[in-house]
């Protein structure tokens, strides 16, 4: 839409050192289709359970429609991120989290992800305040959450069980060495 990335991995291509990340939840990728893949560019897709993006990721492609487009840019040879965040705790969290990585692997070869990383709900306080006083029914906002160094997240101990269970059903698909946690 705004045309970066044609403008953009033209001028990564000529620095093989420097690296991009395109982080998205679009399906428009059109012009990715149309290029060569570079090898210093990471297509990264954030996803969350299907539930859960519909009742919050308002005009967000759906979960399969981002996967099928993971599938076929891997096909192209782009090489692909996974972006788990934020984790959202949840009724049947450990099935939900299950079936969405189960919905990736059986359409997206591991050997094509680049990189994963899993981050749990945190936003910075302020921010958060101004969300809240917005939105005071947003029952997003009514999570298990704790102020940490000047965000709002959940918990640790919460916090710690959510990647935990992500991570652990992500080592039945993807090697360690590739998969990354983000923190308050």
């Amino acid at each position: 839409m705004t045309g970066f990335v044609a403008h953009f991995l033209p001028f990564f291509e000529s620095l093989p050192n420097a690296w991009i990340e395109l982080r998205t939840k679009s399906t428009a990728t059109q012009v990715l289709q149309k290029m060569d893949p570079l090898s210093n560019a990471v297509v990264a897709f954030s996803f969350t359970p299907e539930e859960i993006s519909q009742q919050i990721e308002h005009g967000v492609p759906p979960v399969s429609s981002r996967i099928k487009t993971m599938s076929l840019l891997a096909e192209l040879g782009w090489k692909l991120g996974l972006r788990i965040d934020p984790i959202i705790e949840c009724n049947d969290f450990e099935f939900r989290y299950s079936k969405l990585f189960q919905s990736i692997f059986e359409s997206v070869n591991p050997e094509t992800i680049h990189s994963v990383s899993l981050g749990a709900f945190r936003m910075p306080q302020s921010f958060f305040k101004k969300i809240e006083k917005q939105y005071p029914q947003e029952p997003l906002l009514a999570g298990n959450f704790a102020s940490q160094k000047g965000c709002i997240a959940y918990r640790e101990k919460v916090e710690k069980k959510l990647k935990d269970l992500c991570l652990n059903d992500l080592l039945k698909w993807i090697e360690p060495e590739k998969i990354f946690t983000c923190d308050v």
